[in-house]
């Protein structure tokens, strides 16, 4: 399981809303923190002071790294590749316009690059997460790629006392083309999601969701009861994209109450 979870940091306080949720990992996993940032210019020692400052400030355990000479993506896989058994815990903004890099040009390069699962704490989050510790939501679509997430959800939920739940979002138009095709899509739907759900262990529950917009029929399933964490994979039947995460899991990450955890298909080049 988890030994380090590496916080990246660049000096701003948005950045360090991931401070949240990756203290309460920390302490829950009974794990350390890492804090790594990159020089700042031709500075060396700004770097270093503010990260043993951020240090104080938590209540687990906690070192710091300065990067010198790389970019912060880069540095980011440096910590990383140090500490296999880690993961990344970062803000990002999440914006759901598909013009630009979706997570911000770090968050971007560090899904792309990296096989490790990533924390995204979307601007969504609110500063007193989490209301309860009680449940995990984990998304799939049905597809053999969406399904990466199982086994890391599984693992994950199991180390942190969090009950999983298994949701699929079904459109409406699905559903009539399952009826005009003379098949029951909703029962095939259903017995599918619920041989998955046994993936994530005997306690997991699961339940179809219906809806139009998916990212918007997770958002409200997670406002509707005290998730704690969601998880999802990068890639999926609705053409995700490589570097992105496409809009659905987008707008899941951009508008999510909880900290979305991320899995790369290990298959995903």
């Amino acid at each position: 399981m988890i030994r380090t979870i590496v916080v990246p940091l660049d000096g701003s306080e948005f950045a360090e809303r991931a401070l949240g949720p990756a203290t309460v990992l920390a302490s829950r996993l009974d794990t350390g923190l890492r804090f790594v940032t990159t020089r700042w210019g031709d500075d060396a020692v700004a770097p270093a002071r503010y990260l043993e400052e951020v240090a104080s400030r938590v209540e687990v355990p906690a070192d710091v790294v300065v990067v010198h000479d790389r970019e912060a993506a880069e540095a980011i896989r440096v910590v990383v590749g140090e500490a296999p058994d880690s993961v990344v815990c970062m803000t990002t903004h999440g914006r759901s316009g598909l013009g630009q890099a979706l997570l911000g040009s770090v968050a971007e390069e560090v899904l792309r690059s990296l096989d490790h699962p990533v924390l995204l704490v979307g601007p969504s989050v609110d500063a007193s997460w989490p209301s309860a510790w009680e449940r995990m939501l984990v998304c799939t679509d049905g597809s053999d790629a969406s399904q990466a997430v199982l086994p890391v959800a599984a693992e994950w939920s199991r180390a942190l006392g969090l009950e999983p739940w298994l949701v699929q979002v079904i459109s409406p138009e699905a559903v009539r083309e399952a009826e005009l095709s003379g098949a029951n899509g909703g029962a095939a739907e259903s017995g599918l999601l619920r041989h998955l759900a046994q993936e994530l262990g005997e306690e997991a529950s699961w339940e179809v969701l219906h809806g139009d917009d998916p990212a918007r029929a997770v958002v409200q399933y997670t406002r509707s009861r005290p998730f704690s964490l969601v998880a999802t994979s990068t890639h999926g039947r609705s053409g995700l994209a490589r570097v992105t995460l496409g809009s659905v899991a987008m707008k899941v990450v951009h508008d999510c109450p909880a900290p979305v955890l991320i899995v790369r298909p290990s298959d995903l080049s």
